[in-house]
């Protein structure tokens, strides 16, 4: 089994993940919890750092691309695993550029969907008192010539995919791909698309659900209204959770990480991390957030006695299109015409044709619920001393597995009154 480890750098400046339900929608699982530790194949750090640094660069650079203001959340591993799907139909420069900014340059593409499969087939059995799904679909385009038998291999048996054909000018598949999409983002992702484009020869989506109960709970009795300083200047009044607890907590003169883990406390945790500056714009401080700062909080992070007070806070978001984002990373040819997809396709001319993401989350007294959707289209062309820490001000936010760093869900909050 690989060693624990943080996975090679947590994120150019955010972190999180996704939503915490309501105390009237949370599942509470019952009885003892139990611990799988995960047994990744041999060379798997190559892999799950790749999908980390990616994580990082792709949440900078949502950062810069989307509009600045509402409350942010992606989840990488959702938008990684649909790109791995995709990389595997890939050729040529069109493959190279696609490895580059998925940071796997030189990692074999066999070791990449064997690590993949073990991922999908482990992250949902580690913590038997956290809820978390993973699950993908291929549909390809009854018109047009199905996909190569390799390519079609690999969805199922590495990524555990139903690949299945799909007439994209029928009206009723529209309701199809929603469907499928609600079911396994437990409805808090109701639908992925509001059309269908006739000219798709191929949507290759994939879903994330997590659904996890604090090891440290919030009294809902303490829960009380109090003012946030969001990031326009303006003050929002939002319901606070308050909780004294035995925490892990690293604080430095330029920001304060508090971990907060999930379920039995052995698989998952979300991390707040809290400019100690109010009045820092809240994409500067993740702008100057680098690898060796967050690896040296996450390193000395230590147990204390914390007065925490955070707010609940619930939103979806959603990226219509990531083109811009991913080219700017370096994958732009997948999207023009010289892209090359002759693996997937062998004799067509596909690209790219958009790169849909959208995601939920919610966080309460009990715990967190978050969703993701990521949609790839192909077309042709001792007692411490009590510390007081209060989010009252922008924050990031992520969530991640233990044994290898995965970050599921990276965020931040600007308003939590923003829904």
């Amino acid at each position: 089994m690989e060693p624990r480890t943080f996975a090679g750098d947590l994120f150019a400046g955010l972190i999180l993940f996704f939503a915490l339900t309501f105390a009237s929608c949370h599942k509470t699982i019952p009885g003892p919890g139990v611990d799988t530790p995960l047994d990744l194949p041999a060379g798997s750090t190559a892999v799950t750092d790749a999908a980390n640094q990616f994580a990082i660069n792709t949440f900078q650079q949502t950062l810069k691309t989307e509009p600045a203001g509402p409350n942010t959340l992606i989840s990488p591993l959702s938008i990684y695993l649909a790109l791995d799907m995709v990389y595997n139909g890939a050729a040529g420069s069109t493959a190279d550029s696609m490895a580059a900014t998925l940071q796997l340059s030189g990692v074999p593409l066999g070791r990449l969907n064997a690590v993949s499969h073990a991922l999908l087939q482990q992250l949902p059995k580690e913590d038997s008192k956290v809820q978390l799904s993973i699950a993908n679909s291929i549909w390809y385009a009854t018109k047009f010539p199905a996909p190569a038998p390799g390519f079609k291999d690999s969805m199922t048996n590495s990524y555990q995919g139903a690949v299945q054909p799909l007439d994209f000018t029928n009206p009723g598949s529209l309701n199809t791909i929603n469907s499928w999409v609600s079911k396994n983002t437990a409805g808090k992702i109701p639908q992925l698309l509001k059309q269908l484009d006739p000219a798709l020869v191929m949507l290759l989506v994939n879903a994330v659900y997590f659904n996890g109960s604090w090891l440290h709970g919030f009294p809902s009795s303490a829960t009380q209204n109090g003012p946030f300083f969001t990031s326009t200047g303006s003050t929002a009044t939002v319901p606070f959770m308050t909780q004294t607890a035995l925490l892990r907590l690293h604080s430095d003169s330029n920001l304060i990480m508090v971990e907060m883990p999930y379920g039995t406390g052995e698989a998952f945790d979300m991390y707040l991390v809290l400019p100690v500056s109010r009045t820092q714009p809240i994409n500067s401080f993740v702008s100057g957030l680098n690898a060796t700062t967050l690896g040296q909080a996450l390193n000395t992070l230590d147990s204390a006695k914390i007065d925490l007070t955070m707010p609940k806070w619930e939103y979806s978001y959603g990226i219509d299109n990531m083109e811009p984002e991913l080219t700017a990373l370096g994958m732009g040819i997948a999207f023009s015409d010289h892209a090359n997809f002759t693996t997937m396709y062998p004799g067509e001319q596909t690209n790219i044709s958009q790169v849909i993401h959208k995601t939920y989350i919610s966080v309460s007294e009990n715990g967190t619920v978050a969703a993701a959707v990521t949609g790839v289209g192909m077309a042709t062309t001792s007692a411490p001393a009590t510390l007081a820490v209060k989010f009252d001000h922008p924050f990031v936010y992520l969530i991640r597995e233990k044994t290898t760093g995965l970050i599921l869900f990276i965020g931040v909050v600007n308003d939590p009154s923003q829904h």
